[in-house]
């Protein structure tokens, strides 16, 4: 989530208010929760008890708990790159690695090519991913009136719901979309170690154009949604279900109720193979 657009559920958009306005109201009026599996907090605090006790929360850590699986030179595959700032991380993280990173907004990408320059484990396309092949409309966001293309990290190729549209407005440009089993298959990319998918609702769309190379994949990190952004934002229930459903589990969400979130899955063995 590279920008944490919280929106009040069930508010009137009265057009006085502005983006900010809103955001600081919504923030202020929700909690922010964690919520960790509880076998897996009782093995973080036993096996990594220093970062638990600096902050069980930072996502930081995690790369650390985990890093035994991913191993040195993992495949990790980002959608939504958004101007580079989690690319360039995860290339320094694993420089050994390989970093494949999608980001269909032309100006984004410009943004993002230049930050990762340096950087020969990074694979960068100007492409959006998808369950279809083709070319899509891609809905730019530039925040309430389309006045601010700082936050063109909430775009999306899903429309905005009427009582949004105000708060997502911005250009409307055609982009190219891709299944990512095909793109992998087409590429000879055989597996993927973790996921990182920052896609404003569209993450079951894409998980369901990737049933191939989901079995290689061994962690994901996911925003979720509990509030109905955009036409077809794929719920958390519904997110979590399909990706229980297709061997992972749960082990951290953080999330401000009836709004939005991220979240942490791992293969079930990799579960197991932890708490034990």
């Amino acid at each position: 989530m590279k920008f944490n657009h919280y929106f009040f559920k069930g508010v009137k958009m009265k057009k006085f208010i502005t983006f900010f306005a809103l955001l600081f109201f919504c923030v202020s009026a929700h909690s922010h929760k964690v919520s960790m599996n509880r076998n897996f907090r009782t093995a973080y605090k036993k096996n990594f008890p220093e970062l638990y006790s600096k902050d069980p929360e930072c996502l930081g850590s995690y790369f650390k708990i985990f890093e035994k699986y991913l191993t040195k030179t993992p495949v990790i595959f980002e959608a939504g790159g958004f101007d580079g700032s989690d690319t360039v991380r995860f290339a320094s993280e694993f420089p050994d690695g390989l970093i494949i990173t999608f980001e269909p907004n032309p100006d984004s990408f410009e943004k993002l090519k230049n930050r990762v320059q340096g950087f020969d484990n990074v694979w960068a396309n100007q492409l959006a991913v998808n369950n279809v092949n083709g070319e899509v409309l891609f809905y730019v966001c530039h925040g309430t009136y389309g006045k601010d293309p700082s936050f063109a990290g909430a775009s999306s190729v899903l429309k905005p719901t009427k009582n949004m549209e105000i708060h997502y407005m911005g250009p409307r440009i055609k982009v190219l979309c891709v299944k990512l089993d095909d793109w992998c298959a087409e590429n000879r990319v055989d597996y993927i170690d973790f996921m990182w998918l920052d896609l404003e609702g569209l993450e079951l769309r894409v998980l369901k154009g990737a049933l191939e190379i989901l079995k290689s994949v061994k962690i994901i990190y996911t925003e979720t949604n509990m509030f109905m952004f955009r036409k077809g934002t794929v719920q958390y229930h519904e997110l979590k279900s399909f990706l229980i459903k297709h061997g992972f589990k749960e082990v951290v969400h953080w999330f401000t109720p009836g709004l939005q979130g991220n979240a942490i899955f791992v293969r079930e063995e990799i579960f197991e193979d932890f708490i034990k």
